[in-house]
C-alpha cells in the first residue's frame, strides 16, 4: 500500500542487506578483516566514552541542540546509536568479539580501551534501561507477539508473505489480543514484536523468516569455520544473532 515507505525502511534494508551478503565475499578481500576491527572498535569507544560522560550529567546534547535548534535530552536516554538498546547490543558485541580476540590484542592499542569502556557503558546503559530508570522501555509481551503471529498465519497470504516488511504497527492495531487493553500501555502501538523472528513471521511471512534462518545458520557455520583466523568477526557475527532472539 506504501510502496515508497516500504523502500526506504525495513524493505530497503532488506534488499540491500541481501545484495551486501551475496556480493561481498566476491568484493572484499580478506585483508579488509583488520580495517574492520578498527572501525569497530574506535566506534565503540567513542560511543562508551559519550555514554560514560553522560551517565555524570556531561552530554553533547547542547551540541545537538546548537546544531538543529532542537533541545534533545541530556541524560542516557539519547544514544548516538538510536536509542540505549541499540547501544548495548552494539557494545556487548563489541565487547564479546575482542574478548574472544585477546591473542590478537597487541596488533592495536584501540583494543584494550574498546573492550573495557564497552564493559563499562554496557553495564551503565542496562542500569538505565530497566523499570522505572531514566531510559526505561516498553517492549511488546512476548506471548502478545506469539498471539498476533499465529493469528497471521491464519490466512494464506499472509502467512506466506507477511503484511509488509515495515508493516508491524498496522498487523499490532488489526491483530492485537484484547487483554493487552487491560495492561498500563494499552494505548501504545508496538512496530515490532519483543524478538526479530517473531517480527520477521508477521512481516514476512513463512518464505522471509525460513530465509532468516538459512541466512543465521550459514552466518554461523561460516564464523565457526574461520573461528580461528577471524576470532573477532565470530563473536561479533554471533553476539548479533543472539540478541536478536530477544
Amino acid at each position: 500500500q506504501y510502496p515508497l515507505q516500504q523502500f526506504f525502511n525495513l524493505g530497503g534494508f532488506f534488499i540491500g542487506g541481501m545484495i551486501l551478503l551475496l556480493l561481498a565475499p566476491n568484493l572484499l578481500p580478506e585483508k579488509v578483516g583488520k580495517p574492520f576491527k578498527t572501525a569497530l572498535n574506535a566506534s565503540a569507544l567513542l560511543l562508551s566514552v559519550l555514554s560514560i560522560l553522560q551517565a555524570f550529567g556531561i552530554s553533547i546534547a547542547a551540541l545537538f541542540k546548537l546544531l538543529s535548534g532542537v533541545d534533545f535530552p541530556s541524560d542516557l536516554s539519547l544514544s548516538l546509536a538510536g536509542s540505549p538498546i541499540i547501544a548495548i547490543q552494539f557494545l556487548s558485541a563489541v565487547a564479546l568479539a575482542n574478548l574472544l580476540d585477546r591473542k590478537n590484542w597487541k596488533e592495536s592499542w584501540l583494543n584494550i580501551p574498546s573492550f573495557l569502556s564497552s564493559i563499562v557503558a554496557t553495564a551503565i546503559l542496562t542500569w538505565a534501561i530497566l523499570p522505572g530508570h531514566v531510559a526505561s522501555i516498553t517492549q511488546l509481551p512476548f506471548n502478545a507477539g506469539v498471539s498476533i503471529a499465529r493469528s497471521s498465519l491464519s490466512v494464506s497470504k499472509t502467512a506466506l508473505l507477511g503484511y509488509g516488511p515495515n508493516a508491524y504497527a498496522n498487523a499490532f492495531f488489526i491483530l492485537k489480543p484484547v487483554w493487552l487493553n487491560t495492561n498500563d500501555y494499552w494505548q501504545l502501538s508496538f512496530d515490532s514484536a519483543n524478538n526479530w523472528p517473531l517480527t520477521l513471521l508477521v512481516t514476512t511471512g513463512v518464505l522471509g523468516t525460513a530465509a532468516w534462518y538459512w541466512l543465521v545458520f550459514r552466518a554461523t557455520q561460516l564464523a565457526l569455520r574461520q573461528r580461528r583466523e577471524q576470532s573477532f568477526l565470530t563473536g561479533f557475527i554471533l553476539a548479533l544473532g543472539v540478541w536478536q532472539l530477544f
